[in-house]
């Protein structure tokens, strides 16, 4: 069984349960659908929240491109969110996939919470890209230095360019 929607809730009462060392008691409804499908009921549910941050946002609209619900940017305009003027469209999409292209070895290290501007993450997807054949030196290097979830992408743009210039 997965969950498709309410991973969540379903996370926090399972969280509470063991923190009160009781059994997790819960309702579901158990349907038989395809892998497509639960994407893009899971996708819907999330996508038009308002607290999903960028990352999260990016893996959705990558998880919709990935089931083959949507095959093209223009496909994935209706999932964009409604922010007042913002007028949605293909453009729109693609700043919603950009925080994707960031490898995990080095999004695991950004603290979600400083909010991420996205010149930024394009500066650090061409940082990580220029690395070439020194990528994985690069991320055990960021492991080496790095706590996770603690750092600005400013702060590990800087490590990168410092990384690179060095002859580690």
């Amino acid at each position: 069984f997965e969950v498709v929607k309410g991973q969540r809730r379903f996370t926090a009462m399972k969280r509470a349960c063991e923190l009160k060392g009781e059994p997790l008691k819960l309702t579901a409804l158990i349907v038989d659908i395809d892998d497509a499908s639960a994407t893009l009921e899971a996708a819907t549910e999330n996508l038009y929240r308002e607290d999903l941050i960028l990352w999260e946002r990016s893996d959705q609209m990558i998880a919709l491109q990935e089931s083959g619900v949507a095959q093209t940017a223009e496909d994935l305009v209706p999932y964009l969110p409604t922010n007042g003027d913002k007028k949605k469209d293909r453009t729109l999409v693609y700043y919603y996939l950009t925080p994707s292209k960031i490898p995990s070895e080095v999004r695991q290290y950004v603290d979600e919470g400083q909010g991420v501007a996205m010149l930024k993450i394009k500066q650090l997807k061409e940082a990580i890209e220029s690395a070439g054949g020194r990528q994985q030196a690069m991320y055990e290097h960021l492991a080496n230095h790095c706590l996770r979830d603690q750092h600005t992408v400013a702060d590990l743009l800087k490590r990168i360019h410092a990384f690179l210039q060095s002859d580690d």
